[in-house]
């Protein structure tokens, strides 16, 4: 498959998640709210579209950027600004969706399955259901970013010993350590992995 066809269908399916998400999302909002006006659900929706959307558009007005000049070399720049007003919204959005989705998908299709006993309890099962999304929602809206802090500034370890029987004399007693998934990129920086290096020596 080539790089544009992956492009259109990550386009696709971004487009699907943010059409599902905001569906479920307005509909609930409405049935629990029926005198919330268009106005007040409309600002907010839309402000998020505008900021979840900048990144997908800035990266592929960069790559016709490139694929007009030929020079394949030429990437986003790096700064904080971009960072903490487009990257990293986008990826706490898109998380956020993605593991809200993994929840209410379910719901619906058990919906389909059941949509004989759900037109006689609709409305019950409705409250029910507008309640299930807005908590998930919320959750995730919470969890995602302070999961993304906490794994940021975390380091996991773990000790393995392991048990050799006929080792030669003076052959056992060593340490290994591995460190792995060390992100080599500008955020990490010097301190961050002085970080590391001095979880591994306290163990």
């Amino acid at each position: 498959m080539s790089f544009t066809l992956r492009l259109i269908l990550i386009l696709v399916i971004l487009l699907a998640l943010e059409f599902y998400f905001i569906k479920k999302i307005t509909g609930s909002l409405k049935f629990l709210s029926p005198d919330i006006s268009k106005k007040k659900i409309k600002i907010p929706v839309t402000i998020g579209l505008i900021i979840f959307n900048l990144y997908p558009f800035f990266g592929i007005a960069f790559w016709i950027y490139a694929r007009v000049t030929q020079n394949e070399s030429i990437t986003a720049p790096e700064n904080w600004a971009l960072d903490y007003f487009i990257i990293f919204p986008f990826w706490i959005i898109i998380l956020t969706i993605v593991q809200s989705i993994l929840f209410l998908l379910p719901l619906d299709l058990l919906k389909g399955l059941l949509y004989p006993l759900y037109k006689n309890y609709k409305l019950k099962i409705r409250k029910f259901e507008t309640r299930y999304i807005i908590a998930v929602v919320v959750f995730f809206a919470l969890y995602v970013p302070a999961r993304v802090i906490y794994d940021f500034n975390s380091v996991s370890i773990r000790p393995v010993e392991y048990y050799k029987e006929n080792l030669p004399e003076g052959g056992g007693g060593g340490k290994i350590t591995v460190m792995a998934d060390v992100q080599a990129d500008r955020f990490t920086n010097g301190s961050r992995l002085e970080n590391y290096i001095s979880k591994v020596n306290e163990t």
